[in-house]
């Protein structure tokens, strides 16, 4: 792991502007894994780590043979207690994902967080795409219960 200097311009930043050290992944390595807690998804999705973050998701397609295993994780992932209702609101069934922010949503989220933009929320449909292992990984580090311990932290 490298680090960087940045200097922070985001108001609802934690850093609030002082200049920070934080870790940077080198290429090739993982975000985060199960258990760890990567210090990047931590922060506002429009922080510049965040987005980071995001461009060390692979965006190659996955083969069939891939799309096929990481389809069974997925449900495996979306089957759990916590996974079972949309993280936005009570709806059960989410079917879309969003990929840096690690949560299951329902099909009226998904589209506020598109709506959002790619730089906040990159949703991903977990019937009709295909999906590389590491943005499974990413899912099964965070899930929605998660997720929503650390974005709702302070509201």
């Amino acid at each position: 792991i490298t680090t960087a200097r940045a200097s922070c311009r985001y108001e609802s930043c934690t850093c609030r502007g002082e200049d920070t050290t934080r870790p940077q992944p080198t290429e090739g390595q993982a975000l985060s894994r199960p258990g760890a807690a990567s210090p990047v998804a931590l922060l506002p999705a429009a922080h510049p780590a965040a987005r980071t973050a995001m461009s060390n998701l692979t965006w190659n397609k996955a083969t069939q043979d891939q799309a096929n295993r990481n389809f069974k994780r997925l449900e495996a992932l979306i089957k759990r207690p916590d996974n079972i209702i949309c993280a936005d609101c009570p709806l059960k069934g989410p079917r879309w994902a969003s990929l840096n922010l690690g949560i299951f949503v329902c099909m009226p989220c998904a589209g506020i967080h598109r709506n959002l933009g790619v730089h906040i929320s990159k949703m991903k449909s977990v019937n009709l795409d295909k999906w590389n292992a590491d943005w499974v990984d990413n899912m099964e580090a965070w899930g929605n219960e998660r997720a929503n311990k650390v974005l709702e932290a302070n509201i």
